[in-house]
Protein backbone atom coordinates (compact mmCIF):
# COMPACT_ATOMS: atom_id res chain seq x y z
CA UNK A 1 0.00 0.00 0.00
CA UNK A 2 0.85 3.55 -0.68
CA UNK A 3 0.29 6.62 0.79
CA UNK A 4 0.86 10.54 -0.56
CA UNK A 5 -0.18 13.50 1.11
CA UNK A 6 -2.25 15.88 -1.12
CA UNK A 7 -1.81 18.74 1.17
CA UNK A 8 -0.09 19.79 4.44
CA UNK A 9 1.90 22.76 6.04
CA UNK A 10 5.13 22.56 3.83
CA UNK A 11 6.28 20.74 -0.19
CA UNK A 12 9.17 20.87 -2.23
CA UNK A 13 7.30 20.95 -5.06
CA UNK A 14 6.69 25.03 -6.26
CA UNK A 15 3.74 22.86 -8.36
CA UNK A 16 1.80 22.00 -5.81
CA UNK A 17 0.08 24.16 -3.02
CA UNK A 18 0.55 24.04 1.21
CA UNK A 19 -1.69 25.24 3.72
CA UNK A 20 -2.15 24.36 7.48
CA UNK A 21 -4.43 21.22 6.84
CA UNK A 22 -4.02 17.91 6.03
CA UNK A 23 -5.52 15.88 3.77
CA UNK A 24 -3.94 12.28 3.00
CA UNK A 25 -4.30 9.83 -0.01
CA UNK A 26 -4.12 6.00 0.56
CA UNK A 27 -4.26 2.96 -2.19
CA UNK A 28 -4.63 -0.79 -0.69
CA UNK A 29 -5.74 -4.15 -2.70
CA UNK A 30 -9.32 -3.48 -2.28
CA UNK A 31 -9.26 0.68 -1.53
CA UNK A 32 -8.67 4.01 -2.35
CA UNK A 33 -9.32 6.06 0.77
CA UNK A 34 -9.49 9.56 1.05
CA UNK A 35 -8.35 10.75 4.82
CA UNK A 36 -9.37 14.38 5.62
CA UNK A 37 -9.65 17.27 3.03
CA UNK A 38 -7.36 20.16 4.18
CA UNK A 39 -8.72 23.35 5.09
CA UNK A 40 -9.83 24.27 1.46
CA UNK A 41 -10.63 22.44 -1.93
CA UNK A 42 -6.54 23.08 -2.61
CA UNK A 43 -5.79 19.33 -1.95
CA UNK A 44 -8.11 18.25 -4.86
CA UNK A 45 -6.06 20.68 -7.41
CA UNK A 46 -2.98 18.65 -5.69
CA UNK A 47 -4.31 15.78 -6.49
CA UNK A 48 -5.18 16.32 -10.06
CA UNK A 49 -0.95 17.79 -10.56
CA UNK A 50 -0.36 14.13 -8.97
CA UNK A 51 -2.51 12.03 -11.50
CA UNK A 52 -4.44 11.12 -8.41
CA UNK A 53 -8.38 10.89 -9.67
CA UNK A 54 -10.56 11.65 -6.50
CA UNK A 55 -13.68 10.41 -8.49
CA UNK A 56 -12.30 6.88 -7.65
CA UNK A 57 -11.77 7.10 -4.17
CA UNK A 58 -14.31 4.65 -2.03
CA UNK A 59 -14.03 5.66 1.31
CA UNK A 60 -13.51 9.19 2.85
CA UNK A 61 -12.76 9.17 6.62
CA UNK A 62 -12.69 12.96 8.44
CA UNK A 63 -10.21 12.68 12.01
CA UNK A 64 -11.62 14.76 13.49
CA UNK A 65 -14.03 17.92 13.57
CA UNK A 66 -11.79 20.62 12.90
CA UNK A 67 -11.72 23.05 9.69
CA UNK A 68 -8.19 22.42 8.84
CA UNK A 69 -9.10 18.67 8.42
CA UNK A 70 -12.66 19.22 7.01
CA UNK A 71 -12.74 22.52 5.04
CA UNK A 72 -12.42 20.62 1.52
CA UNK A 73 -15.17 18.55 2.08
CA UNK A 74 -17.56 19.97 -0.95
CA UNK A 75 -14.54 20.26 -3.12
CA UNK A 76 -14.70 16.30 -2.61
CA UNK A 77 -18.42 15.86 -3.01
CA UNK A 78 -18.25 17.54 -6.05
CA UNK A 79 -15.69 15.37 -7.76
CA UNK A 80 -16.91 12.29 -6.06
CA UNK A 81 -20.28 10.82 -6.63
CA UNK A 82 -20.06 7.22 -4.46
CA UNK A 83 -17.73 7.92 -1.40
CA UNK A 84 -18.91 6.22 1.58
CA UNK A 85 -18.14 9.33 4.23
CA UNK A 86 -17.18 8.30 8.31
CA UNK A 87 -16.66 10.22 10.68
CA UNK A 88 -17.57 11.12 14.36
CA UNK A 89 -20.89 11.88 15.09
CA UNK A 90 -19.49 14.12 17.64
CA UNK A 91 -17.56 16.00 14.90
CA UNK A 92 -20.50 18.58 14.42
CA UNK A 93 -19.77 20.46 17.52
CA UNK A 94 -19.26 24.27 17.85
CA UNK A 95 -15.48 24.03 18.05
CA UNK A 96 -13.47 26.72 19.24
CA UNK A 97 -9.34 27.94 19.44
CA UNK A 98 -9.32 30.24 22.79
CA UNK A 99 -6.65 32.50 23.58
CA UNK A 100 -6.53 36.11 25.44
CA UNK A 101 -6.88 37.52 22.23
CA UNK A 102 -9.39 35.83 20.16
CA UNK A 103 -12.14 33.27 20.39
CA UNK A 104 -12.20 31.93 16.74
CA UNK A 105 -14.47 28.92 15.41
CA UNK A 106 -12.44 26.21 14.25
CA UNK A 107 -15.12 23.51 13.35
CA UNK A 108 -16.85 21.89 10.43
CA UNK A 109 -18.33 24.74 7.92
CA UNK A 110 -21.01 24.00 5.42
CA UNK A 111 -21.92 20.63 6.20
CA UNK A 112 -24.59 19.05 7.43
CA UNK A 113 -24.88 16.01 9.85
CA UNK A 114 -28.00 15.22 8.17
CA UNK A 115 -25.95 14.43 4.61
CA UNK A 116 -26.90 11.00 2.70
CA UNK A 117 -23.41 10.17 1.80
CA UNK A 118 -22.12 10.65 5.81
CA UNK A 119 -22.37 7.88 8.17
CA UNK A 120 -21.79 8.82 11.76
CA UNK A 121 -20.02 7.09 14.38
CA UNK A 122 -19.82 6.82 18.43
CA UNK A 123 -17.48 3.97 18.53
CA UNK A 124 -15.37 1.62 16.54
CA UNK A 125 -16.04 0.02 13.55
CA UNK A 126 -14.47 -2.73 11.17
CA UNK A 127 -15.27 -1.84 7.78
CA UNK A 128 -13.68 -4.68 6.30
CA UNK A 129 -10.48 -6.99 6.41
CA UNK A 130 -8.50 -4.04 5.73
CA UNK A 131 -9.71 -1.03 7.31
CA UNK A 132 -11.05 -0.15 10.75
CA UNK A 133 -11.70 3.19 12.29
CA UNK A 134 -11.95 3.31 16.03
CA UNK A 135 -11.83 5.98 18.83
CA UNK A 136 -12.01 5.80 22.99
CA UNK A 137 -8.38 7.09 23.52
CA UNK A 138 -8.35 7.62 27.05
CA UNK A 139 -5.13 7.88 28.33
CA UNK A 140 -2.89 11.05 28.72
CA UNK A 141 0.66 10.43 28.40
CA UNK A 142 2.34 13.06 26.96
CA UNK A 143 -0.75 14.67 26.28
CA UNK A 144 -0.24 17.88 23.62
CA UNK A 145 -0.34 21.07 25.58
CA UNK A 146 -1.56 22.94 22.68
CA UNK A 147 -5.07 21.26 23.49
CA UNK A 148 -5.44 23.30 26.24
CA UNK A 149 -6.38 26.44 23.79
CA UNK A 150 -8.95 24.01 22.12
CA UNK A 151 -12.58 24.84 23.62
CA UNK A 152 -16.40 23.70 22.62
CA UNK A 153 -19.77 25.29 23.42
CA UNK A 154 -22.10 22.41 25.24
CA UNK A 155 -24.71 25.35 25.09
CA UNK A 156 -23.85 26.91 28.18
CA UNK A 157 -20.34 27.93 28.48
CA UNK A 158 -16.95 27.06 26.72
CA UNK A 159 -15.24 24.15 28.19
CA UNK A 160 -12.15 21.91 27.30
CA UNK A 161 -12.43 19.79 24.23
CA UNK A 162 -11.57 15.92 25.38
CA UNK A 163 -11.42 15.32 21.54
CA UNK A 164 -13.88 12.03 21.51
CA UNK A 165 -14.63 13.37 18.08
CA UNK A 166 -11.28 11.68 16.54
CA UNK A 167 -11.63 8.58 14.36
CA UNK A 168 -8.01 6.74 14.35
CA UNK A 169 -7.78 4.78 10.45
CA UNK A 170 -6.37 1.23 11.42
CA UNK A 171 -5.18 -0.28 7.62
CA UNK A 172 -4.25 -4.17 7.56
CA UNK A 173 -2.42 -5.10 4.36
CA UNK A 174 -1.43 -9.29 4.53
CA UNK A 175 1.24 -8.97 7.55
CA UNK A 176 1.53 -5.17 7.20
CA UNK A 177 -0.50 -2.83 9.35
CA UNK A 178 -0.37 0.87 9.21
CA UNK A 179 -2.05 3.72 11.48
CA UNK A 180 -3.41 7.17 10.19
CA UNK A 181 -3.80 9.95 13.10
CA UNK A 182 -5.19 13.74 11.62
CA UNK A 183 -3.88 15.59 14.74
CA UNK A 184 -3.35 13.07 17.33
CA UNK A 185 -4.90 15.63 19.97
CA UNK A 186 -5.49 12.54 22.76
CA UNK A 187 -1.14 12.23 22.20
CA UNK A 188 0.17 9.79 19.74
CA UNK A 189 1.53 7.57 22.94
CA UNK A 190 -2.08 7.14 23.89
CA UNK A 191 -3.48 6.17 20.57
CA UNK A 192 -0.40 3.76 20.01
CA UNK A 193 -1.10 2.22 22.92
CA UNK A 194 -5.07 2.11 22.08
CA UNK A 195 -3.93 0.05 19.02
CA UNK A 196 -1.90 -1.82 20.73
CA UNK A 197 -4.55 -2.99 23.22
CA UNK A 198 -7.15 -3.73 19.72
CA UNK A 199 -5.00 -5.32 17.56
CA UNK A 200 -2.38 -7.13 20.07
CA UNK A 201 0.60 -5.91 18.14
CA UNK A 202 2.41 -2.51 17.09
CA UNK A 203 1.71 -0.83 13.86
CA UNK A 204 4.36 -0.91 11.00
CA UNK A 205 3.86 2.44 10.16
CA UNK A 206 1.87 5.56 11.49
CA UNK A 207 1.26 8.92 9.49
CA UNK A 208 -0.07 12.01 11.00
CA UNK A 209 0.29 14.94 12.63
CA UNK A 210 1.27 15.09 16.46
CA UNK A 211 0.13 18.52 17.97
CA UNK A 212 3.25 18.87 19.51
CA UNK A 213 4.27 22.00 21.80
CA UNK A 214 5.44 24.92 20.30
CA UNK A 215 4.91 23.77 16.66
CA UNK A 216 4.57 27.51 15.98
CA UNK A 217 6.64 29.18 18.78
CA UNK A 218 9.23 26.94 20.49
CA UNK A 219 10.56 28.09 23.43
CA UNK A 220 13.32 26.13 25.69
CA UNK A 221 10.57 24.96 28.25
CA UNK A 222 9.32 23.31 24.95
CA UNK A 223 12.00 20.82 25.01
CA UNK A 224 11.89 18.82 27.81
CA UNK A 225 8.13 17.57 26.57
CA UNK A 226 9.22 17.05 22.74
CA UNK A 227 12.10 14.86 24.75
CA UNK A 228 9.70 12.78 26.79
CA UNK A 229 7.86 12.09 23.36
CA UNK A 230 10.87 10.90 21.91
CA UNK A 231 12.03 9.00 24.76
CA UNK A 232 8.65 7.82 25.04
CA UNK A 233 8.36 6.65 21.58
CA UNK A 234 11.63 5.03 21.50
CA UNK A 235 10.57 1.67 22.58
CA UNK A 236 8.48 1.08 19.63
CA UNK A 237 8.90 -0.78 16.44
CA UNK A 238 7.35 1.49 14.26
CA UNK A 239 8.53 3.91 11.72
CA UNK A 240 7.04 7.49 12.23
CA UNK A 241 6.06 10.42 9.37
CA UNK A 242 4.53 13.27 10.84
CA UNK A 243 3.56 16.52 9.49
CA UNK A 244 0.95 19.14 9.58
CA UNK A 245 0.59 20.10 12.85
CA UNK A 246 3.93 18.51 14.41
CA UNK A 247 6.05 21.70 13.43
CA UNK A 248 9.41 22.09 12.00
CA UNK A 249 11.33 22.42 14.94
CA UNK A 250 9.71 20.12 17.24
CA UNK A 251 10.13 17.72 14.39
CA UNK A 252 13.75 18.27 14.32
CA UNK A 253 13.98 17.82 17.75
CA UNK A 254 12.26 14.54 17.54
CA UNK A 255 14.71 13.34 14.66
CA UNK A 256 17.80 14.05 16.36
CA UNK A 257 16.65 11.24 18.78
CA UNK A 258 14.93 9.11 16.69
CA UNK A 259 16.77 9.06 13.70
CA UNK A 260 15.49 7.58 10.14
CA UNK A 261 12.37 6.09 12.48
CA UNK A 262 10.80 10.02 12.58
CA UNK A 263 10.46 11.32 9.01
CA UNK A 264 8.55 14.16 7.43
CA UNK A 265 5.70 14.03 5.34
CA UNK A 266 5.33 17.11 3.14
CA UNK A 267 2.56 17.89 0.42
CA UNK A 268 2.64 15.27 -2.41
CA UNK A 269 5.46 13.13 -0.60
CA UNK A 270 4.83 9.22 -0.45
CA UNK A 271 5.28 6.83 2.26
CA UNK A 272 5.50 2.77 1.41
CA UNK A 273 3.86 0.10 3.39
CA UNK A 274 5.46 -2.20 3.82
CA UNK A 275 8.92 -1.06 4.83
CA UNK A 276 12.07 -1.88 2.76
CA UNK A 277 14.43 -4.15 4.26
CA UNK A 278 16.64 -1.61 5.42
CA UNK A 279 13.45 -0.25 7.59
CA UNK A 280 12.94 -3.70 8.59
CA UNK A 281 16.15 -4.46 9.90
CA UNK A 282 16.55 -0.88 11.68
CA UNK A 283 13.25 -1.74 13.91
CA UNK A 284 14.83 -5.03 14.84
Amino acid sequence: MNVISLIENTTHDRNLYAEHGLSLYLETRQHKVLFDTGASGRFADNASKLGISLAEVDTLILSHGHYDHTGGILRFLEENDRAQVYLSAYAFAPYYHVSDTERRFIGIRNLSPDHPRLTLLQGDLTIDDELTLFTGVTGRKCFPETNFQLKYDNGRELVQDDFHHELYLAVTEGAHRLLLSGCSHNGILNILERYQTLFQREPDVVIGGFHTAGKGDFRPEHAAQVDALAQALRPWHTVFYTCHCTGQIPYQRLHSQLGDRMRYLATGEAAAVPLDKNDSDMLQ
